[in-house]
């Protein structure tokens, strides 16, 4: 695991663990590892999943984590019935997993500790008093900023089928959700979209809405008379 998120810590290039660096003698360097690396994840995703994973230090689960200065990325696990407790984390030099459990039994823990325990609350304080001393000395250099959240036209969907205007969302890169209610439309036309107009982040998603056939009354998705 500490060999996975070293992947995210490094813009996305993996290199394979090693223990030793080098070897040395009296006559000087006798071994030095060469480091095995490839990019197997784009750095722009890298740097997406690490801003994520610090939120879980700077406000979430793993809070207790937290090593001031230095920024820390990071992930807690509790498993079912409380056997083994997790958390993974990494600083931009130094990548860390902690586990707590038993070995080869999936005892609960709580049996040992006398209460129900977590990531967040067992392994995290560990991998923060362990990670508190290896940072010593070393710089607090901070995670790459995340891509940009891009931008698009949202387009007018209202008075198409149902089907089209599915197609037409997502190929403009939107998610649509589509709500049924009472229309004096056509049943599958669309007669109102939340939000409306252009100037929406393709991350927020569309809600079309489309008619149930005709009938009297108010449509419940535009606010106005049906087939007003």
């Amino acid at each position: 695991m500490a060999a996975a998120y070293q992947t995210l810590a490094n813009d996305g290039r993996h290199c394979d663990a090693y223990a030793v660096a080098k070897v040395v003698d009296d006559d000087g360097v006798l071994y030095r590892h060469k480091p095995v690396c490839k990019q197997v994840v784009s750095p722009e995703i890298a740097h997406l999943v690490t801003a994520m994973l610090q939120g879980v230090v700077s406000g979430g689960t793993g809070t207790a984590a937290s090593l001031g200065a230095w920024p820390v990325a990071g992930k807690t696990g509790t498993t079912q019935d409380y056997t083994n407790a997790w958390f993974v984390g990494y600083t931009r030099q130094v990548s860390t997993a902690v586990w707590v459990g038993f070995p080869g039994t999936p005892d609960p823990l709580s049996l040992y500790f006398g209460g129900s325990v977590f990531g967040g609350t067992l392994a995290a304080p560990i991998w923060h008093d362990y990670m508190a001393r290896i940072m010593t000395g070393l710089p607090a250099v901070g995670f790459p900023a995340p891509p940009a959240p891009a931008s698009g036209t949202v387009p007018d969907v209202v008075g198409l089928k149902s089907a089209h205007a599915t197609n037409v969302l997502a190929g403009a890169d939107f998610t649509p959700l589509v709500e049924t209610v009472a229309s004096a439309e056509p049943e599958g036309v669309v007669v109102s979209q939340t939000p409306a107009g252009p100037g929406h982040d393709p991350g927020e998603q569309r809600d079309p809405r489309e008619g149930q056939g005709p009938r009297r009354g108010r449509d419940d998705a535009a606010g106005r008379d049906g087939g007003a």
